[in-house]
């Protein structure tokens, strides 16, 4: 199954390669549009997904990690982490999969893709979606800059608060370190991070 996964993932990470403009800002990211075909596909096999379609000048590599946090404290720095070189332009896919029956975690998947090729890598984490009365949100940035430091691409958060929750805002994506408060709103959120390096 995870064969048939990857396949399909690095399917996907071809098509939106291809369909990438030529008009996009330099040194900039943003969440990649997707034909419906594309979504289609990654509905199919992935529970949560976030694509995004950069363009740099400048930048060699991107890392890409994953951090844990419980009540909004820092509780694993590198869930999961991976970096690879890069061209001009390319996309970065993240994705998570379903729980399986009787099984302890989830896979989750990361993959850089550019002109050169693609760097994908893959794991297993125990997002907490099969616990009773967890529920959970997730969001991404729209568009940034690149700069020299780290990114915040995505998030994905979870509470059992029996009054609801609501997503992050935009502005925690715009400027990440001053809103770091509101992971306290959740019992576990992931942040889905990028720094990417000349």
């Amino acid at each position: 199954m995870k064969k048939f996964i990857s396949i399909w993932l690095i399917s996907i990470f071809i098509l939106i390669g291809c369909e990438q403009s030529n008009s996009e800002k330099s040194n900039s990211i943003k969440e990649a549009i997707l034909t419906n075909r594309e979504v289609a596909i990654l509905d199919t096999v992935a529970d949560k997904s976030f694509a995004f379609d950069y363009r740099i000048s400048g930048y060699k590599e991107v890392a890409i990690w994953l951090e844990k946090y419980e009540s909004g404290e820092l509780v694993d720095d590198k869930v999961a982490w991976m970096s690879g070189g890069i061209d001009e332009k390319g996309t970065i896919l993240f994705t998570t999969t379903n729980q399986a029956d009787n099984e302890p975690s989830s896979s989750y998947y990361i993959g850089i893709l550019s002109d050169s090729g693609t760097v994908s890598g893959s794991g297993s984490e125990d997002f907490p979606d099969g616990i009773p009365n967890m529920m959970s949100t997730w969001g991404s940035l729209s568009e940034k800059t690149i700069t020299d430091s780290e990114i915040v691409l995505a998030a994905i958060c979870y509470s059992d608060n029996e009054h609801g929750m609501s997503g992050l805002t935009t502005s925690f994506f715009e400027d990440p370190a001053s809103h770091m408060s509101d992971l306290k709103e959740y019992d576990v959120a992931y942040l889905l991070k990028a720094e990417f390096k000349k």
